[in-house]
């Protein structure tokens, strides 16, 4: 039943951004606002005024946005922020607060090098300068980018809900903190959502898809080892542009590090293209990334001509492995209707 008491819903992200995490909090200000209109608000949390536009490919979810002083904090309001802003919600004295976990990554100790590479990152970073003098860093949070203090479940509120965009993130969200933690995993965008699933086999090519950002360094070693191997870096292409290569293809493989269960997998496999991917993070996860155990290899020199042989093998025997992750694409065409489900039942109905 919905909770009529529940006033607006405030759904932070940083301005800019074009990133599966930042689409993932323009949907959900969507769909929720599908169940109830204008129910929720998407807040730019690092500008000050309204004269910026929103990015073109999130024009498609919402046609206008709040800033942070639109925020009023009543009890019978929400506020959602990602992973990354959590040092947001001590503003806030009144409001309902959720953390909505799209990442796990984000959240935990680094390396010591990667963190001397961080803070160097952000002292020399006009945009970090001109976050911090627009007050979009609170006082806490400036100290923290010397230490990369990441959230501290020890020191959580109560009044904290959890939110997760992959199982691997809600086990361990789960198991650090005691506050109530529900699953909310947000579906493929909408553009691929209104094409529909394509699953011909049709002219595919003999052709390797992949993330160059998350998995550049690794196949830059497999591309060594397997020069007959046709390797096309998915960078720079429109959605359009990206729909064709997803529906040309025969394979797409992603060895990144899955700090969420990620989009272009379910993209690639939504359009027909057969999926390989390494061990890490949410690809471990047969709830997050449903497609056969012999399918995922480690991302080690070893697993090299393993991974090679197996991309050979679905090159020569693409129509006979149509079929092979069924389970994934089945679950992929059922985010949206599950996304508003989780919706109602972790933000709109009564506890």
């Amino acid at each position: 039943m919905i909770n009529s008491s529940i006033g607006k819903i405030y759904v932070f992200c940083p301005y800019g951004l074009v990133t599966g995490g930042s689409e993932a909090l323009h949907q959900l200000v969507f769909y929720i606002n599908k169940q109830i209109k204008d129910k929720a608000v998407l807040i730019y949390a690092d500008i000050r005024s309204k004269k910026e536009s929103i990015p073109t490919s999130y024009q498609q979810y919402i046609t206008n946005y709040g800033l942070r002083e639109d925020i009023n904090d009543e009890e019978n309001n929400v506020l959602i922020v990602p992973e990354t802003l959590w040092f947001h919600l001590s503003q806030y004295k009144h409001v309902q607060k959720y953390i909505w976990w799209l990442s796990v990554e984000n959240n935990t100790k680094q390396a010591k090098g990667d963190k001397i590479k961080k803070i160097f990152k952000k002292l020399f970073s006009i945009k970090v300068w001109k976050k911090i003098f627009r007050g979009y860093y609170s006082k806490d949070k400036i100290k923290d980018f010397s230490k990369n203090t990441p959230y501290d479940f020890t020191k959580e509120e109560n009044k904290i809900h959890h939110l997760t965009a992959s199982n691997y993130a809600y086990d361990y969200v789960k198991q650090n903190s005691s506050n109530e933690v529900s699953l909310l995993i947000e579906p493929i965008s909408l553009y691929y959502l209104k094409q529909s699933g394509y699953q011909s086999k049709e002219n595919r090519k003999s052709q390797v898809l992949y993330n160059p950002v998350k998995s550049g360094t690794y196949v830059n070693k497999l591309k060594k080892k397997a020069k007959d191997i046709s390797f096309v870096a998915l960078s720079g292409y429109s959605q359009e542009q990206l729909l064709n290569l997803y529906r040309e293809s025969k394979v797409y493989i992603d060895f990144g590090p899955f700090p969420g269960a990620e989009r272009m997998p379910k993209e690639a496999c939504y359009n027909g293209c057969l999926i390989i991917t390494g061990r890490n993070g949410a690809s471990n996860y047969k709830e997050d990334v449903s497609i056969p155990e012999e399918d995922k290899y480690l991302s080690d020199n070893e697993s090299m001509m393993k991974v090679i042989e197996k991309i050979h093998l679905f090159f020569k025997n693409y129509e006979n492995y149509q079929n092979r992750d069924q389970d994934y694409y089945d679950k992929i065409s059922n985010l949206e209707k599950n996304f508003n489900k989780q919706i109602k039942e972790t933000l709109l109905s009564y506890k």
